[in-house]
């Protein structure tokens, strides 16, 4: 998405640079301004503002979009990774879903506390993308 966003103000800039050359131009470069700007604000205080707390007892997740979700280890129901998004989704027994960014800081305690806490089954789908896995590959 970040990449997507440069790309869009790389290709925005000529059309603010040189400025507009039909009369409705103006509002489409105020609205495009507007969506992008809008856009990576969104994606500044997800990155800014997220956290994962990793302990004996469990995981907490604190977001700006929701409440906090903690949930214990005796009651995740399956970890599991999503190659699209880049995140690892710890699940709960009552439904309620976490999800562990790839690049968040920390990701190497939260893939040893899976593997200390929780019977393989419930993460063996998740398992391969292990950082520890994934060097090993390379």
């Amino acid at each position: 998405m970040v990449i997507f966003m440069i790309l869009c103000w790389i290709i925005l800039s000529p059309a603010i640079l040189i400025g507009p050359k039909e009369p409705g131009d103006p509002y489409i470069i105020a609205a495009l301004i507007i969506f992008l700007g809008g856009s990576s604000l969104v994606s500044v205080i997800e990155a800014f503002l997220f956290k994962a707390v990793i302990s004996e007892k469990g995981i907490k997740t604190f977001s700006p979009w929701k409440a906090v979700i903690s949930i214990g280890w005796s009651e995740v129901d399956s970890v599991t990774f999503n190659t699209t998004m880049n995140w690892y989704k710890v699940r709960s027994n009552s439904g309620s879903i976490s999800r562990i960014g790839e690049y968040i800081s920390g990701r190497d305690i939260f893939e040893r506390k899976v593997c200390e806490m929780l019977p393989y089954a419930k993460y063996c789908q998740a398992e391969i993308y292990f950082m520890e896995k994934k060097e090993n590959k390379l």
